[in-house]
Order: structure tokens, then C-alpha cells, then sequence
């Protein structure tokens, strides 16, 4: 049986004055200080001081070889009783048995300390840390970690005697940003080390893209991705010149992807207006931005267009209707057949005989617009759009008689083309691509006159832009002019625009007609004049 921790185990024969009459001294009295330097005399503290700091194995050796009952060995005595002594050769170490802890212990337990805490603790995110300090010892180090008043545990290995790798455990994980957590460790000696102490921070937040620019004119939603959005309730942050900076709150749908409402003072903005974008997730950390555009589509009061064919190449699925055109002047809302393939109405003539639309008429040399807003729309009235006046043609001109969709095609042999409208009615006379059959059935559909009432003026059949026939006797602005004669001088009869015969005489003078000759006829009709 090893001997019990007595001065007599060393062969010290005076007494201990504060220990019983056995002289016996357990691990627990040395531990928690009930035996001091105080109450030994001088021999007996000498030899509990090296017990208890300079158990060597020549210390040990002799002290066996006095005293028989100290065991050495690399295993651990059977049966050991409060005290037994017991030199452990395979770590050099002196132990002394706990009934408490039933285990041997050392006479001189190490006491860790952490002097360097490594890493940071983020929530919920799994997060490991590094420890560094002394007497960590080499197995089953264990870490304490306390926030918020709970305490949770891991068991590591240390890498060394002083540094240790420790995964933070899950329950600390779900303290709050900002919450202090208290890191302890408690070595295989079961002694406690000095608390080091960091905060919980929160999960970082990253903005990578939006699905889209903001679509000028409507309300939407565009769709953010990035990371650490926590699919939990977020802040999407917008600023931009000139407009008041936007807080707007929304519910990520995943970690990944975060949807939001764009205010209507964004998505009314100016036309390439430049936004800047984060987002700040519920763990109050805020992105980096990124920028994305407002665009309107092309043709709205935000983005006027060069042409109604512009904005078929953007926008290939765009319908009849009301666009914004650029013109050298300013802006000017017209009506376009997109299903044309772009053709913007220029003019209007209604079916009411009105002199600003006779061959002289004011209206073909206007410098102005008349009744601009009219050609918004395709209802029947006099108008000028600036486009007739400012638009250089870049294909051709389509007449429209008595409905929109009875039209006539007119290139001039392609001299309409780097032209304006006002240059090709106003200026040199060219001549038309249409034929005189052509002439005569689109009248048909507007008026519903038969084309026989002009069997009786076969012949001139002179037909183009600015037709001015013997002198100004006969003239169009478009149109053609027929003759019973065989020849142009005496003509009775006309179809088309701003067209006059016999000197303006009564009944053969009109907007958007068609007259005959015996007997005396004429049809109005509303008008539309487009370009492309």
C-alpha cells in the first residue's frame, strides 16, 4: 500500500502542528490552502515545497528509498485510498489519489492561462477561434464559453501545450449581435483559467446584382441578389441626385435573393438617371452598393425618340399609338402606326373644305405647327405636326384618304428620301411612283365613286409632288391630274391632296378630294399624311 502525504513519508520526524495525530496531509488541505507555509514548521514546508515544485526523479528516487511505500511505476496503483502517493514513470509525474475526483492527481496542478484570443465570432455562422496561452496541457482541454447568462462547452485537443483551435459551440452562436462572450479554460488538471472576453458580430452582408434597370414610368419590383440577407426582414437603401434618399423595407425570400418595391419618385425619375444601391440585413450590417439606371422606354416624355422606326428596334413589339419624336425644335407627342413599320402622322385634313388646305393654303407653308396636339390621335381634323415641316425622311410617305388604312405609298423614285415633307410638297415637282389605276381605286375606297367616272378624262395623267400644269392653272400638292384632252393645259379633273383645276374654279378645288368633269363632281374626304 503507497504510503499516505505524511512528514513521515520524507523521514521527517517533527510533528505537523495544525494536523491530526495520524500526521496525515491530503491533496484537498494542500489545495485549498487549510495546510500553509504558517503552520509547518520549517523542515516539513522545505519538503512539502518540493513535493509540490520539484518532484524530480532523483527527488523521487530517494525519497522511495526511504520510504518504501511511494509506488513507481507507468501505471496507476489498484485499490489506492485519500493520500496514496504514486510517481508516474511515463510522465514523470507525482500523483496523489482524490477520493472526490477518484482519480490520481497531481501534487502540483498546472494552472492555464490564455494570453491571445484569435478570430471572431459571428452569429449564427459557424465560427472557430484560437486560443493561445500556457498550460493547456495535451488533451481534453476544456473551453467555456458564456453570453447572455448561458454557458455552453467544447472539448479540444490542444495543437501544443499552449495554442488550441476551438469550434464555438451553437448555443453561443445564437446570442445577439453586439452580446459579450466571457472564453474560459479548464485544463486536464481541472484548473481554471483568466476569462478573455469578445463580442457576437453580426452576418456580413454582400449586394452583387439587380435582375434589372428600373423601368422608368410604372410601378414594380426589382429583385436584389447577394449573400447574408438571412431570408429574414431587410433595408434596401436607394439614393440618387436630386431625389430624396429612399428607405424601403423588405422580406428576403432566401439568403441569396431579396425583392423589393421601387418608390415612385425612382421609377419617375429622369431617363438615365444613375442609383445607388444596399441593402442592410437584419443583423443592422449594411453592403456595399452597387448602381444600376433608370430607363424609361424609348418614345415616353422621358426618353423621346428620333423616329417611330427607332423605337421598333428597341421595342420590336410596340403597338399603334401616341409616342414622344425629338425634332429639332423640341419635343412633339404624334401618332404612330407601328404596325406600318413606323410611320408618324405629320398632317391631318378633315373632310370639311377648309382654304388653309386648298393648293395656296397656309398649311403647306407653315413654319409653325397647327393644332400640334391633334396629331396625337387619328380623329379627323386639320392639323400640322413641326415633323412636316423638321423630319428628314429616311424611306418614304404614305397618304391616307377617308380612313387611316386606305393609303397610298409614295417615294418619288426614292427623291422624297434626306428630305422633309414641306421640301417635297413645296418644292420642284417630282414624279409619282403610283398610276393612274392606283389614283383611281384609293379614291374608290374613300368615296365609293366608281373609277368609271373618270373614263372621260383619259388622258394627262400627270401625277407627283408640287404639279403645277400650264402655269398655276392646274396644280397639286400631291396628287395626279387628268385631261379629256390630249394634253395637260385644259384639265378637268384631280385626285389627292391640295389639288385645284381651272384656276381654283368652283367645284374642282379641294383638301383631300377627288373631282370629275360632266358632269361637275367633287368628293371630300379626311386625310392623313405620314412619314417615315
Amino acid at each position: 500500500m503507497p504510503r499516505k502525504l505524511t512528514h513521515r513519508a520524507f523521514g521527517i520526524n517533527s510533528p505537523l502542528r495544525s494536523i491530526e495525530a495520524s500526521g496525515e496531509v491530503t491533496v484537498d488541505e494542500i489545495a485549498d490552502g487549510s495546510i500553509t507555509g504558517a503552520k509547518l514548521d520549517a523542515s516539513t514546508n522545505a519538503i512539502l515545497n518540493d513535493v509540490a515544485n520539484k518532484a524530480t526523479q532523483t527527488y523521487v528516487d530517494n525519497a522511495i528509498a526511504n520510504n518504501s511505500g511511494v509506488e513507481k511505476s507507468d501505471t496507476a496503483p489498484s485499490n489506492p485510498e485519500e493520500g496514496d502517493l504514486w510517481y508516474d514513470t511515463a510522465n514523470e509525474l507525482l500523483m496523489v489519489y482524490n477520493d472526490t475526483e477518484a482519480a490520481f492527481l497531481k501534487v502540483s496542478p498546472q494552472v492555464p492561462s490564455i494570453t491571445n484570443f484569435a478570430g471572431t465570432i459571428t452569429k449564427e455562422t459557424s465560427s472557430t477561434v484560437t486560443l493561445t496561452g500556457t498550460n493547456f496541457l495535451a488533451s481534453n482541454l476544456e473551453v467555456l464559453f458564456t453570453a447572455e447568462g448561458n454557458t455552453y462547452t467544447t472539448i479540444v485537443t490542444p495543437s501544443n501545450g499552449n495554442t488550441a483551435s476551438v469550434p464555438v459551440p451553437s448555443g453561443t452562436l445564437s446570442a445577439g449581435v453586439g452580446a459579450t462572450v466571457n472564453i474560459q479554460v479548464r485544463n486536464s488538471d481541472s484548473q481554471l483559467s483568466n476569462v478573455v472576453s469578445t463580442t457576437i458580430i453580426g452576418r456580413p452582408v454582400t449586394l452583387s446584382s439587380i435582375d434589372s434597370t428600373i423601368a422608368g414610368g410604372s410601378s414594380q419590383n426589382r429583385t436584389l441578389t447577394g449573400t447574408g440577407f438571412l431570408t429574414d426582414a431587410c433595408v434596401v437603401n436607394l439614393s440618387a441626385s436630386g431625389i430624396s434618399d429612399a428607405h424601403i423595407n423588405a422580406q428576403a425570400s432566401s439568403d441569396t435573393s431579396l425583392s423589393f418595391a421601387v418608390p415612385s419618385a425612382y421609377y419617375n425619375a429622369s431617363h438615365n438617371l444613375t442609383v445607388t444601391i444596399s441593402v442592410t440585413n437584419n443583423d443592422n450590417l449594411t453592403s456595399s452598393s452597387i448602381t444600376t439606371t433608370v430607363q424609361h422606354l424609348l418614345g415616353t416624355s422621358a426618353n423621346p425618340a428620333s423616329s417611330a422606326v427607332a423605337i421598333l428596334a428597341e421595342q420590336p413589339s410596340a403597338s399603334d399609338g401616341a409616342y414622344y419624336i425629338n425634332t429639332s425644335s423640341g419635343t412633339v407627342l404624334t401618332y404612330c402606326m407601328m404596325s406600318w413599320g413606323g410611320y408618324m402622322l405629320a398632317m391631318k385634313i378633315n373632310s370639311s373644305f377648309d382654304s388653309n388646305f386648298r393648293y395656296d393654303g397656309s398649311n403647306f407653308t407653315t413654319t409653325s405647327p397647327v393644332n400640334e396636339s391633334s396629331c396625337a390621335n387619328t380623329s379627323a381634323a386639320d392639323a400640322v405636326s413641326r415633323l412636316y415641316y423638321e423630319y428628314t425622311i429616311t424611306a418614304g410617305v404614305r397618304f391616307s384618304m377617308g380612313s387611316v388604312g386606305n393609303y397610298l405609298n409614295e417615294s418619288a423614285g426614292g427623291s422624297v428620301v434626306n428630305r422633309t415633307l414641306k421640301s417635297c410638297m413645296t418644292g420642284s415637282a417630282t414624279s409619282s411612283d403610283r398610276s393612274r389605276s392606283e389614283f383611281l381605286n384609293w379614291q374608290n375606297s374613300a368615296t365609293g365613286a366608281s373609277t368609271s367616272n373618270w373614263d372621260n378624262q383619259p388622258n394627262c395623267n400627270t401625277a407627283g409632288f408640287n404639279i403645277s400644269l400650264n402655269g398655276t392653272e392646274h396644280q397639286c400638292r400631291w396628287g395626279l391630274q387628268m385631261n379629256n384632252e390630249g394634253d395637260c393645259s385644259s384639265n378637268d379633273a384631280a385626285i389627292g391632296i391640295g389639288c385645284h383645276t381651272n384656276n381654283y374654279y368652283s367645284g374642282r378645288t379641294g383638301n383631300c378630294s377627288a373631282h370629275r368633269w360632266n358632269p361637275d363632281q367633287i368628293w371630300h374626304e379626311d386625310g392623313w399624311v405620314w412619314v417615315k
